[in-house]
């Protein structure tokens, strides 16, 4: 594994609601000058979850992320003649031929992204996705459960065996209701913010944030450091960007994200 003295003594210091000294395309520049190659895949594998977010975004009409690994012109090509793009993705749109349905759908390619670059990473990558997909679906059992609905239903596209959703699906009919042990934090957090969906947003990133570190606290100057630093560069950008609108927006697009959009 490559040590990366020179880039690491680079990145300044991140901290929730302070502008970054380097910003996301800065950083990408050095990046591209300083990683070895099949490093510069695991940071384009990194942003490949940015790049399926914004694919809804296209298909929204809506304006993209820049932090993923493709501009709005290059993602708008590439999904029209679907090339250079993840075979899921080329799947996916070969299965659900209108906008409509793909919006409708959308939690599915999600899951198979979150599936499949789980089964083909190792290390921070493989770690940081499980963590990202576990959460998603944790945050969607506990909105289901505000609002009384069925869970079955809203993970339909999850599968019942995988440990992770079975815990939380063996809950669905119980009075209580708890969160398996990694994220207690989040429940907690959910509970104390759900009425103010900018505070509970915000709230995320900064757990979000604080979870990443405990992945690279060990790492100084390795490529989980990097792909680290990236991750929470990415959430520090995020809070800039955010108001009350957007704060609404961000927290329904989640629960849309991760779950079945329109009730059958």
């Amino acid at each position: 594994m490559a040590n990366y003295y020179f880039l690491a003594t680079l990145l300044p210091t991140l901290r929730i609601g302070a502008t970054p000294e380097i910003g996301s395309r800065e950083l990408a520049f050095f990046l591209r000058q300083n990683l070895q190659e099949d490093d510069l895949e695991k940071v384009a594998a990194l942003r490949r979850l940015v790049d399926i977010e914004n694919i809804q975004s296209i298909w929204r009409k809506e304006p993209i992320r820049d932090e993923g690994n493709f501009n709005e012109l290059e993602l708008e090509e590439s999904l029209l003649f679907q090339e250079g793009l993840p075979s899921y993705v080329i799947d996916f749109m070969n299965e659900y031929k209108e906008t409509a349905q793909r919006l409708k759908a959308f939690p599915q390619l999600l899951h198979r992204f979150f599936e499949t670059e789980m089964s083909l990473e190792a290390g921070f990558l493989a770690d940081y996705f499980r963590f990202e997909w576990e959460w998603r679906i944790a945050f969607v059992a506990l909105r289901a459960r505000e609002l009384g609905r069925d869970m079955v239903t809203e993970m339909e596209y999850e599968d019942p065996e995988n440990p992770f959703v079975a815990e939380l699906l063996a809950q669905s009919g119980s009075n209580t209701f708890a969160l398996p042990e990694p994220y207690f934090e989040l429940q907690k957090i959910f509970e104390l913010n759900k009425h103010s969906p900018l505070g509970l947003y915000q709230t995320l990133l900064e757990w979000r944030f604080n979870k990443i570190e405990t992945y690279i606290e060990w790492e100084s100057y390795s490529i989980t450091r990097i792909l680290g630093y990236i991750a929470q560069l990415d959430i520090v950008e995020e809070w800039l960007k955010l108001d009350k609108r957007k704060g609404i927006e961000v927290v329904n697009r989640i629960i849309e994200q991760s779950q079945v959009g329109e009730r059958r």
